[in-house]
């Protein structure tokens, strides 16, 4: 440990000197320096640099990040400096900066609203000024400004002038890919058939962080607060509905949520590694022709990386009727000889009424038990039971929330178990694993759904009829790609 100051102002525990806080501060610091000189040798050996924040995104420049050295590395840099800057920052600051952090999803959207990412991406790094910027919108570029320049706080775009703002690698995440004039003329169809990260902004900055403004609310009712009823949540409070939010996305007025909501999904995968749905489970060893039902499996964007670099499968993607033509337009632009040979169909089906596919040697469901609370997910599970085969397999694809302490009771499960991260950090790496963390949140206030933890999927799986034989937790910082794997019980 490297020695610090021990002179001017020290702490005092029982009148005795401590050093505990400071040789935290060196922990923490020693856990960076140590992680970085790992990313250093790694990357080094490979002829690779690790991108920076001023330069935009392509795929090519992620190729640091491919390598699971670096990703491990990077998990404990992330998690130690969030932590040691909770550590030093004036607490009360800490806690009134959390407390408004909501204007930041607020500016994110106002600026995804705007086409601020796609008015920038032929501007360089010279940049645009905000009288350009707020043309494609008629929006007030005093006030745009004020929000580029939060969202530039958080290192999202770049100032590099006054009221001059240019595109970094954060921002150009926000960049459908489309040019102005094509999303002015089809305003709806903004997101369609892009990478899916605009969309999300776009989602969780406008029906899920209103939901969220009346969460206090619904959790206090005496009533709906413990009835645990997905169409009496802070969501229908926040729009005056009494609809789920899947129902209310169906109304022919919420076309454009509906088709957002889509690629969101989409973009969700593009988060995580182009394979990730490929990892952890076996797909050669279930034979030629296996079926994969993708259970409400939205346009089928895990179903098509599984056509692409699995040949032995064939699918059946199900969801709600709504979703079939924009699932149908998906295909016909991805993968339209796997909808054309019949080895991909698209099925309308309500997961709340009884399995009509008999025969599946996999049942897929990803990002769907985190939708409900646990009865609702009680009664889809056992009408995938009732339809199940005695090999069939249950691959539930979803994010496995961590205690912040030790869980000796996954020790019970095969591949549950993780590793602790090395003290001081928390147990569950903290703001470096948060995003499971906020969704979870997210659930409880748009869908009244739940982020689970390992042994609570053990057991709702178990209610169903349903066994845990092993559980594939994958890379950091993968969201909603971990697997659980279960098969009749």
């Amino acid at each position: 440990m490297p020695n610090g100051p021990t002179n001017g102002s020290a702490g005092q525990l029982n009148g005795a000197y401590s050093r505990a806080g400071i040789d935290q501060l060196y922990q923490f610091s020693q856990l960076i320096a140590d992680s970085v000189k790992k990313i250093d040798a790694t990357l080094t050996s490979k002829g690779l640099d690790f991108p920076t924040l001023d330069t935009p995104f392509t795929p090519e420049s992620e190729a640091a990040r491919a390598f699971p050295e670096i990703r491990d590395a990077a998990a404990i840099i992330a998690a130690a400096s969030a932590q040691l800057t909770a550590t030093v920052y004036p607490p009360p600051m800490t806690v009134m900066n959390t407390a408004m952090l909501f204007n930041v999803s607020a500016a994110l959207n106002i600026a995804a609203e705007a086409h601020v990412a796609e008015t920038l991406r032929d501007a360089g790094p010279k940049g645009a000024s905000v009288k350009e910027l707020a043309k494609p919108s008629g929006i007030d570029p005093a006030k745009l400004s004020r929000v580029l320049r939060l969202l530039v706080t958080y290192n999202i775009f770049q100032e590099v002038a006054p009221d001059v703002f240019a595109q970094n690698r954060l921002s150009s995440f926000m960049d459908t890919g489309k040019s102005i004039e094509a999303i002015l003329a089809d305003p709806k169809g903004k997101h369609d058939n892009t990478m899916g990260m605009a969309a999300a902004i776009g989602h969780m900055s406008d029906e899920a962080m209103k939901s969220l403004s009346y969460l206090t609310e619904a959790i206090f009712d005496p009533v709906s607060g413990h009835a645990n009823n997905f169409r009496d949540i802070a969501f229908n409070r926040a729009f005056k509905t009494p609809l789920s939010v899947w129902e209310f996305f169906d109304t022919p007025e919420q076309e454009y949520r509906l088709r957002r909501f889509g690629m969101t999904m989409e973009g969700t995968k593009n988060m995580s590694p182009p394979l990730a749905i490929v990892d952890g489970m076996d797909w050669a060893a279930l034979g030629d022709n296996a079926l994969v039902v993708d259970v409400g499996g939205g346009l089928g964007a895990q179903s098509l990386t599984l056509s692409k670099n699995c040949s032995n499968l064939r699918f059946i993607v199900q969801d709600r009727e709504a979703l079939m033509e924009p699932a149908k337009k998906f295909w016909t632009t991805e993968n339209p000889e796997a909808l054309k040979s019949g080895r991909a169909l698209l099925q309308v089906h309500d997961f709340f009424g009884p399995q009509t596919v008999k025969d599946a040697d996999v049942f897929l469901m990803r990002m769907i038990m985190h939708d409900y609370p646990d009865k609702d997910c009680v009664t889809i599970l056992r009408h995938l039971r009732a339809a199940a085969t005695p090999s069939t397999q249950l691959v539930v694809v979803d994010n496995i929330m961590a205690y912040a302490c030790p869980e000796p009771a996954a020790l019970e499960i095969p591949g549950a178990a993780l590793s602790p991260p090395p003290a001081p950090l928390l147990r569950n790496l903290g703001e470096a694993n948060s995003t499971a963390y906020l969704m979870d949140v997210e659930m409880m206030a748009i869908t009244g759904g739940v982020e689970r933890t390992v042994t609570q999927f053990r057991d709702l799986l178990a209610q169903a009829g349903w066994k845990v034989t092993r559980v594939h937790h994958g890379a950091p910082f993968v969201l909603s790609h971990q697997k659980i794997i279960a098969v009749p019980a």
